[in-house]
C-alpha cells in the first residue's frame, strides 16, 4: 500500500514494492504469485484494517447524522481505492479486489442503516442493502470529485449532511407526523 500511496497503481511492480519493503524481489513471487495478486491481497488487507479500525465508531453511531458525520472523518483516508476502482475496468482480478473491498464496508454501512432505520420514519420504506450501496456511492463519488473539483467534493457532503439533518428532523416528529409522512412517501413512491 505505500508503494501505490507513494508512486500510483501504475508504478507498481516487483522491483518497486521489494525497494519500500527493503527485500528481496523476488519474494513478492515467492508469496503471492503475481504483483496483481500482491495488489489484491494488500487491498483486501487494507479494507479488512480499515473496518476493524472503524467498527467502534460505526457500532456508537445512532443516527443519519451521525453517519454522515461519521464518514467526514473517513474523507481522504484511502486515496488508494480510487485507483484501484480506476484500474477495475480494465482489469477483472483488480476488479474483484475493489468489489470485495467495497462489498466489506458495503456490509458495515448496512448493520449500521438497518440499526438506524428501525426506529426511523424511513423504516419499512427503504432496504437497508440498496441504501448501503448508495451511501457507499455518494461518498466514493464525492471523494473522487473532490480530486478535481474540492468546492463541488464540499458542495457534495453539505447536500448530504443536509438531507440527513432533515432525516434526523423528520425522526423527531411525534407519531401522528411520522405516520402522515410515512404515507406520503408511499403514495409518491
Amino acid at each position: 500500500m505505500a508503494t501505490i500511496r507513494e508512486h500510483g497503481i501504475g508504478a507498481v511492480s516487483a522491483r518497486t514494492v521489494a525497494a519500500v519493503a527493503g527485500v528481496n524481489q523476488a519474494l513478492v513471487f515467492y508469496h503471492f504469485g503475481s504483483v496483481r495478486e500482491l495488489v489484491v491481497a494488500a487491498f483486501r488487507d487494507e479494507a479488512a484494517r480499515q473496518i476493524a479500525g472503524h467498527r467502534a465508531g460505526l457500532a456508537e453511531v445512532t443516527s443519519l447524522g451521525a453517519l454522515v458525520a461519521f464518514a467526514a472523518t473517513l474523507r481522504g483516508e484511502s486515496p488508494a481505492l480510487t485507483p484501484l476502482l480506476a484500474a477495475a475496468h480494465t482489469d477483472p482480478l483488480l476488479g474483484e479486489a475493489a468489489k470485495a473491498a467495497l462489498a466489506e464496508w458495503i456490509a458495515e454501512i448496512e448493520a449500521v442503516l438497518t440499526r438506524i432505520l428501525a426506529a426511523s420514519v424511513l423504516d419499512g420504506l427503504a432496504d437497508p442493502a440498496d441504501l448501503a450501496r448508495a451511501v457507499a456511492a455518494a461518498f466514493l463519488g464525492a471523494e473522487l470529485l473532490g480530486g478535481v473539483d474540492p468546492l463541488a467534493e464540499e458542495s457534495a457532503f453539505a447536500v448530504i449532511g443536509n438531507l440527513a439533518a432533515l432525516a434526523q428532523a423528520l425522526d423527531g416528529q411525534g407519531p401522528v407526523v411520522r405516520r402522515a409522512l410515512k404515507a406520503a412517501i408511499k403514495r409518491t413512491r
